[in-house]
Order: C-alpha cells, then structure tokens, then sequence
C-alpha cells in the first residue's frame, strides 16, 4: 500500500473503474440512470461472483 497523500492508489481504483464500466457498457444505451446502474450490478455481481 501507499502511504497517506500518494495519488497512485486511486489512479489503480479509478482504472478498475473505467475497465469495468466499458465492459459492461460497450455499445449499449441506457434509457436511465437506474437502468445503468443494474447493468453495471449485474455485470458485477455475474462476472466478479459467480455462484
């Protein structure tokens, strides 16, 4: 871990972020927020947890 003030441990979040979130959305349109948001869950919750 980094310490306290260094930048790069939200650089490795916000990465995790934008990957996740052009897998779950590439080439979709969403009519709503709600509707995106329950993508992104699903995909989540498939691909990261599978049970």
């Amino acid at each position: 871990m980094d310490s306290v003030g260094d930048s790069s441990a939200n650089a490795l979040a916000e990465n995790l972020r934008m990957l996740i979130k052009t897998e779950c959305s590439r080439g979709r349109i969403f009519a709503t927020r709600a509707e995106a948001n329950l993508a992104l869950f699903e995909h989540i919750d498939g691909f990261y947890n599978p049970s």
